[in-house]
């Protein structure tokens, strides 16, 4: 376990989420306590922003593929490291690897008020979603989010299976298969849809390493 250490720390009174090219974005409600959910699985915040007294915090939540928390990232704190993964903060970008050298999360903090996700990957309660540069996917049902601008809702990607929802989404998805899918075809089709350059393919296959989650 890693005791908590400083990430980042902003002042703001709007946020900008890129998650590859989905952008999450809102200002933030003055004198109240703001919390914008970027991805949300099972009513579970894995990528969030906090915004009190203008400040401006991020909030992070990595799980293996047993669902067991592997790294966490509260009010900008670095709370939890369980894989020791190598965690390099320069200037404003936290890059954050895995002991083979693969790069699991690509954060960029643009002050004052945007961070940017060029990379990851998100494991919970059997859904997989992938970040590369230029987009986000949910590979489980084989969704891409591309070229997608959302403002002012509580929520961007909402995956679970309530009958009411708790917070207006902007995208909800109920009832995708979690056992039984085919992650191999799911790969295959991440690739053949957006591995267009060798680059491209070097960031999937980094994405999807079998030793990044303990899958």
């Amino acid at each position: 376990m890693t005791p908590p250490s400083p990430i980042i720390f902003i002042l703001a009174e709007e946020y900008h989420f890129g998650i590859g090219s989905f952008a999450f974005e809102g200002v933030a409600n003055p004198g109240t306590r703001t919390v914008a959910q970027a991805i949300t699985i099972d009513d579970e915040a894995l990528l969030s922003v906090t915004l009190e007294d203008g400040h401006f915090l991020l909030n992070l939540k990595v799980h293996d593929s047993r669902n067991r928390i592997a790294m966490e990232i509260i009010d900008s704190e670095l709370i939890l490291n369980t894989h020791s993964w190598d965690i390099e903060l320069i200037g404003t970008r936290l890059i954050i690897r895995e002991a083979a050298g693969h790069i699991l999360f690509d954060i960029k903090f643009n002050p004052p008020s945007a961070v940017t996700i060029d990379r990851g990957q998100f494991l919970y309660n059997g859904i997989e979603i992938l970040i590369a540069p230029k987009w986000a996917a949910v590979l489980n049902n084989m969704m891409i989010f591309s070229d997608v601008t959302v403002q002012n809702l509580a929520v961007g990607i909402a995956i679970d299976d309530n009958d009411v929802p708790s917070k207006m989404a902007a995208f909800r998805f109920k009832g995708i298969p979690r056992d039984g899918w085919d992650r191999d075809a799911a790969i295959q089709w991440a690739r053949s849809s957006t591995g267009k350059s060798a680059r491209a393919a070097s960031v999937i296959d980094d994405l999807l390493s079998n030793k990044a989650l303990d899958r």
